[in-house]
């Protein structure tokens, strides 16, 4: 199978390392060189090279799927670049953080492929532009989100990647685990980013508050987007989460830290825009996104 994945962050790289058995390559805004090859280390802390081989247009066009590995902000330009080349039946798979993306993407007329959201519980993270360290283990799951796909065609796509991603399910309920998600990083990357620590910190007494406050207004918001979340669960859920990746870094923190865009507008900022549409108040996830964006700004200035 030929598949071509977007991306050459710690995601772009950890599924190409997953996927390395099949005819895979890697799409990247800057050019890759034909003979480069990435290190991964794996969870042990055992290290191997292995090649990259740079997707061209050629590979696009036999591409039997695109896993797109970009932030949420690049979705809709990723995928602007590779829609005019690769077959009108093609799957996409969207791996990023947050919420909203889908819907905004005003891909134009004609465009029917079918889109699936991946949500990932593994972890991973770039020590060097080649070099990945797997971080944590998990589960996968996909769903299609939009686009036309026989149950037919979605247990083949499931199939083949199950041959090579691991614990990797397919459900009919993407929406409510990407909402759960959404919760999750609702609280744990903007309260990393803006504290400047650790998950596991936010196990400490001074954060309960704030986390319940979050998670109070994605429960109503999620309610009126027709998903029912009990909010005792959900905290239980973001707790689990803080105590399992007690010494990674969040993502969000990491973006802020060197100075990336974050990606707070489809997480905080997607539940405060929400919010807004059915006149819901979120000021908890309205002052983190306030203060996500001040530091960012502070930092580029």
């Amino acid at each position: 199978m030929n598949i071509v994945i977007i991306g050459q962050g710690a995601m772009g790289l950890l599924f190409t390392h997953y996927l390395r058995s099949e005819q895979i390559s890697l799409k990247t805004r800057t050019r890759v060189k034909s003979s480069a090859t990435y290190t991964f280390t794996n969870i042990h802390g055992s290290s191997s090279q292995y090649p990259i081989t740079t997707a061209d247009v050629e590979q696009l066009k036999r591409a039997d799927c695109i896993i797109c590995c970009v932030k949420s902000y690049d979705v809709s330009a990723a995928l602007k670049e590779v829609l005019p080349v690769i077959q009108p039946h093609c799957p996409i798979i969207l791996t990023h953080n947050g919420m909203g993306v889908v819907e905004k993407l005003n891909l134009g007329c004609g465009f029917n492929n079918p889109i699936y959201a991946l949500v990932t519980t593994m972890a991973a993270k770039k020590l060097t532009h080649t070099h990945l360290l797997h971080t944590g283990e998990g589960v996968n799951t996909m769903g299609l989100v939009t686009g036309s796909s026989s149950a037919t065609e979605q247990q083949q796509l499931l199939i083949m990647l199950q041959n090579h991603i691991p614990h990797l399910s397919l459900t009919c309920a993407i929406k409510r685990l990407q909402w759960q998600k959404l919760a999750i990083n609702a609280a744990i990357n903007a309260l990393t980013a803006i504290h400047n620590v650790n998950n596991g910190e936010l196990a400490k007494q001074c954060y309960q508050d704030k986390i319940k406050g979050i998670v109070a207004e994605v429960v109503q918001v999620a309610l009126a987007e027709g998903v029912d979340f009990k909010r005792t669960e959900l905290i239980s859920t973001i707790k689990q989460v803080i105590e399992r990746t007690s010494k990674n870094s969040s993502s969000m923190r990491e973006d802020v830290r060197k100075q990336r865009p974050t990606e707070i507008a489809y997480i905080n900022g997607y539940i405060t825009e929400l919010g807004e549409k059915h006149q819901i108040s979120t000021p908890w996830n309205q002052q983190l996104l306030q203060q996500v964006n001040d530091i960012s700004a502070t930092h580029s200035a």
